[in-house]
């Protein structure tokens, strides 16, 4: 397949509940990226205000830049079903008093998936900090860093690269001791002396947030539910199948939950911060992961319907997903609307071809030809695995995962929850069914 790189403008916003270019206006921008495709998978990478003098400008696909509901519009697309939004939320527009995993030694609650937010539990509710200093950058920026380290602690030296690289060491330390500063302030209004403070603590050059007993961080409770539902997966494969359709509805609960927490990608306002990229790529492979065993639990207890609306979402945030794609046109078949299947294989093409100069991958176009044919039967048993010769598409390729050597610990440590560790045969089948799609 082709890699050829294209480049155009769009808008991005920061997040932040007062800002009025977000709230009332396109966003902040626009910047410019530069677009390639990596096995089906759409990459970009940000370049900035400006583009480099040797860099041949393709406007192609300039209206996405100003069009501020293109990933509604991405959806309506691929369906005629009610009208999506890219992110599951389920739990309203507000915030409620009781979230997943939430316990009653919990003072604050913090949420770094859409917009940044922090919420205290005072006069017996929670509401959101009353000052000012919660707008500035630096205290901002500092509780995200520990946030999103192992434990939420790190060293004082290594917040400072993190944060200030290019400042000297003394410039860096008095920006850092600030953002210390103002951050007590907002966690911890009524704090009278620093030394006092129980949710930032100073250990021997070492600042340290209070654990998940007094801080619920919806990021973590996220991580946390797709562990269960994971863990409830594994010990499914032994059991009778009266007690494995309980654990799938209880693992189809916890995903639900944890779709609701998924409200945006992780720090937005930090999308250009290099400390900030390896947790949210992963947070967001989690949450793919997530919509597409949503999508096959539904469908394996016959609501087809219901089984089309995570893959939207998905398909409303990377229109060239092709393993949600490949899923939806099963579906639509199965409903009797092979014409939307087959049209949702060509709105991929054109999108492919004009943004991308590249093709749907091998697979996705032998089951559009086995539906244009209607080689299909609406049996329950959607899969049935067949053997294609040496042409092998694993699992991982085809849920868009980077080899697994070349990625950090922490970002492993994450993929577990999105991997199903099936018993062997469950696994053979799975990967067998990825590469033929045989129906």
């Amino acid at each position: 397949m082709s890699s050829k790189i294209t480049y155009r403008q769009q808008y991005t916003r920061c997040g932040k509940e007062r800002c009025r270019k977000c709230k009332e206006g396109v966003g902040h921008g626009p910047y410019w990226y530069a677009y390639w495709s990596e096995n089906g998978r759409t990459v970009s990478k940000y370049i900035g205000i400006r583009l480099p003098s040797n860099i041949e400008i393709e406007r192609e696909g300039a209206e996405y830049a100003r069009d501020r509901n293109a990933a509604t519009l991405a959806a309506r697309q691929y369906t005629n079903t009610d009208k999506v939004t890219p992110y599951a939320t389920g739990i309203g527009s507000e915030h409620p008093d009781t979230l997943p995993l939430q316990s009653d030694t919990q003072v604050l609650r913090i949420f770094v998936l859409g917009q940044f937010r922090v919420e205290r539990w005072q006069s017996n509710e929670w509401s959101a900090p009353v000052n000012r200093t919660w707008h500035r950058r630096r205290a901002r920026a500092l509780l995200g860093c520990l946030l999103g380290n192992p434990g939420r602690r790190l060293g004082r030296e290594q917040v400072m690269e993190a944060l200030w690289p290019d400042l000297d060491m003394e410039s860096a330390a008095n920006r850092l001791n600030g953002a210390v500063h103002e951050l007590r302030q907002i966690l911890e209004p009524e704090l009278a002396r620093p030394a006092a403070s129980r949710m930032l603590r100073l250990e021997r050059d070492v600042l340290a947030l209070a654990d998940r007993t007094s801080i619920w961080v919806d990021a973590d409770a996220f991580e946390t539910l797709l562990n269960e539902a994971h863990s409830l997966e594994v010990r499914q494969g032994s059991e009778s199948s009266l007690y494995q359709g309980t654990r799938a509805a209880k693992v189809e609960q916890l995903l639900e939950e944890a779709a609701s927490l998924y409200r945006g990608d992780y720090l937005l306002e930090e999308l250009y911060s290099e400390w900030a990229a390896p947790r949210r790529e992963a947070l967001r492979r989690s949450w793919i992961g997530l919509l597409l065993e949503l999508a096959e639990l539904r469908e394996a207890r016959g609501t087809l319907t219901s089984a089309m609306e995570p893959l939207n979402q998905l398909l409303a945030t990377d229109p060239t997903d092709e393993t949600a794609v490949q899923r939806l046109m099963l579906l639509l078949t199965r409903l009797d609307r092979r014409g939307e299947a087959l049209n949702t294989y060509l709105r991929l093409v054109a999108r492919l071809q004009r943004n991308y100069d590249s093709e749907p991958l091998p697979e996705t176009r032998e089951l559009y030809e086995k539906l244009r044919q209607g080689q299909f039967s609406k049996s329950p048993k959607l899969f049935t695995p067949a053997a294609h010769g040496d042409r092998e598409v694993s699992l991982l390729a085809k849920t868009n995962l980077l080899p697994l050597s070349s990625l950090p610990l922490q970002v492993l440590a994450s993929w577990v929850v999105t991997i199903k560790v099936h018993l062997s045969d469950v696994r053979e089948n799975l990967s067998l069914c990825v590469r033929s799609w045989t129906l």
